[in-house]
């Protein structure tokens, strides 16, 4: 079984990346194409699904603590792996715990493909799992100054963007500054940077 995979990203699509390792190209679906470039060596931690009908799929993380928690959503019942990935995509891991320890269905339930049925579900299944990884999962990056951090996204509520889109856009720039100390100011370009791709 893979445990992770090292390679050159060769091209990226929508929701995937293809990762050449050498004698292989791998194809491997990951929560956001927007962190990476073309070109550029990628340490991914992987998991191979199995789907009766269309075979294997791998899916990559950047973090290991990633993987895990996309481990456990898809243990709960009737969760697969492209709604754990769009959870984790929408609203990045530091969120999505959040969401568990606060018991916030509503929250989850912004996520296309989830509802409050199975947000509740998630909810049940998970806030008494989440313990082992939950200091790995809060200690992923993030701007050192947390005023700045709740600004931002305040700001960008103020400017009507939704919840689904503030936490894309706060996970990807929680990736791209690996935890350094970055102003309000650079943190808000970035985010709105990527907001008006969206468009």
């Amino acid at each position: 079984m893979l445990n992770y995979i090292t390679g050159t990203i060769t091209t990226i699509n929508d929701k995937m990346l293809t990762v050449d390792t050498g004698p292989l190209g791998l194809a491997i679906v990951v929560p956001n194409t927007q962190l990476f470039e073309i070109g550029k060596l990628q340490k991914l931690y992987v998991h191979t699904h199995w789907n009766q009908e269309q075979g294997p799929s791998l899916y990559g993380f950047v973090h290991e603590h990633e993987r895990t928690l996309f481990l456990l959503i898809i243990g709960c019942s009737g969760i697969g792996p492209k709604i754990a990935i769009a959870l984790l995509t929408t609203m990045g891991p530091v969120l999505f715990v959040a969401a568990i320890q606060d018991e916030n269905p509503k929250a989850l339930a912004q996520v296309p493909g989830v509802g409050m049925k199975k947000a509740e579900q998630i909810i049940v299944h998970l806030k008494h799992k989440i313990g082992d990884i939950l200091t790995g999962i809060m200690d992923m990056p993030v701007a050192k100054n947390n005023n700045d951090w709740h600004s931002v996204c305040q700001a960008l509520e103020s400017l009507n963007y939704s919840r689904a889109e503030i936490s894309t856009a706060m996970h990807l720039v929680r990736q791209k500054n690996e935890g350094a100390a970055v102003s309000f100011d650079l943190l808000l370009r970035q985010a709105l940077s990527f907001l008006a791709k969206q468009l």
